[in-house]
């Protein structure tokens, strides 16, 4: 308890300084801010980073989140970030074993026109955050963000409106990251694409295929896994992620689902089909993770039983994406130029199977003994490319810490 009180310190004195301003950055600052203050604390930032790295919340993201909910607990936006709907998403990464994690988060921008006909798809308040923040940071690059932006959807609004009327449900197509790092603050952004006329899922990868650099060798290593191999002919691409910086530094990662959660079909795309062998122990440590995030051990060609409920509004919010509340995830990084594949795995950890017998699952206990081993694991025993790391992400719903989701990084093939 005293870390706890102790982590308050700097917001503490931050809230006794800044001003107040409405309602609802007043909710959204006192919600977020002890979250956010915990982590870097925890973290062991300076603090002059952690009063840094509150300010920038305070000053650039807070006014982005949107109005607070209404007295039933009604959102005006339900994002897909935290599984209530809140947009926001916390995480921390791991480069390594011995050294301290960075302190990041994800967030979808909301304001008086989110979901209105001047903007059904929610995109606005993103958009105007990413070009503020470009003028405040001089290392931010949007080309890539201005490229997507114009590319992966539609921009006749009004046809929008008249689809949402018709009964199509919308829901969160750009998010921003931003991570607080030694130098500085740096910045990603996440499209999941919404075409005009969209009848299926997701967009289909031939759709893809059009915005994406045909001549990237980690595309058609990519390619490769994805036609020849059995779990990659059975991932289905929704997502893609860029870090907003210059295009020649910065990474391009495509998402995709997988129904598949058995843990030879995560050493598959781990491995790329053989392509990018594991050592005995990298597959030891992979499968080590895979167990402490679901709770339990199952049998390596065993199929991993979907959730029997999720929470309400997460079933509302995904369905025009359902694939996204089972299975498992997984992404590619397929920058121009770079000539090596990287595969990623995001693990689900947000409802540990219940055993034959046993009472509800105590989520707190279970995230921490999650924790624990991201920890000990942290940075794995490397990647072909000596590049490796764990990510623990939680959503941050009213209590702070909804969710988990951990992610094994760092395996790449020539």
């Amino acid at each position: 308890m005293a870390e706890v009180s102790k982590s308050s310190n700097v917001y503490a004195v931050l809230s006794k300084c800044l001003p107040p301003r409405n309602q609802d950055d007043d909710y959204k600052w006192q919600l977020t801010g002890p979250h956010l203050a915990s982590m870097l604390h925890a973290a062991g930032y300076t603090p002059e980073k952690q009063f840094e790295s509150i300010l920038y919340h305070y000053h650039w993201f807070v006014p982005y989140m949107g109005p607070k909910p209404g007295p039933n607990g009604s959102l005006k936006w339900e994002s897909l970030l935290g599984h209530e709907g809140s947009p926001i998403e916390y995480s921390w990464k791991w480069n390594t074993a011995a050294g301290k994690p960075d302190v990041r988060f994800t967030m979808e921008g909301i304001n008086q026109f989110t979901g209105a006909a001047m903007d059904p798809l929610n995109q606005q308040a993103s958009i105007e955050l990413l070009h503020r923040l470009k003028e405040a940071i001089p290392s931010v690059d949007l080309t890539w963000a201005n490229h997507f932006i114009n590319t992966l959807f539609d921009h006749d609004r009004s046809r929008y409106v008249q689809q949402a009327a018709a009964g199509a449900h919308y829901t969160t197509t750009i998010m921003t990251a931003a991570e607080f790092l030694p130098a500085g603050m740096r910045l990603k952004t996440y499209f999941i694409p919404r075409r005009l006329g969209q009848t299926e899922e997701q967009i289909p990868m031939a759709l893809w295929e059009e915005k994406l650099d045909p001549d990237s060798p980690a595309r058609a290593a990519m390619h490769k896994f994805l036609n020849s191999h059995p779990e990659g002919q059975a991932l289905s691409p929704f997502m893609l992620a860029m870090d907003d910086v210059a295009p020649s530094q910065a990474r391009l990662k495509l998402y995709f689902q997988t129904p598949h959660t058995s843990f030879n079909s995560v050493l598959s795309f781990m491995s790329l089909g053989g392509l990018t062998p594991l050592s005995s122990q990298q597959t030891a440590d992979l499968r080590s993770l895979v167990a402490a995030s679901l709770g339990a051990n199952f049998p390596d060609d065993q199929e991993v039983p979907y959730p029997a409920a999720y929470h309400p509004a997460a079933e509302d919010n995904f369905v025009e994406l359902p694939i996204l509340l089972a299975g498992y995830l997984y992404y590619f990084d397929i920058a121009p130029g770079h000539q090596a594949l990287r595969a990623d795995a995001v693990l689900r950890a947000r409802r540990p199977p219940a055993r034959a017998g046993a009472g509800p699952v105590d989520e707190r206990a279970w995230a921490g003994r999650l924790h624990g081993k991201i920890l000990g694991d942290a940075g794995g025993h490397g990647a072909a490319s000596g590049a490796g790391g764990w990510e623990g992400d939680a959503d941050g719903g009213e209590e702070g810490w909804d969710g988990w989701e951990a992610v094994a990084e760092g395996y790449e093939a020539e």
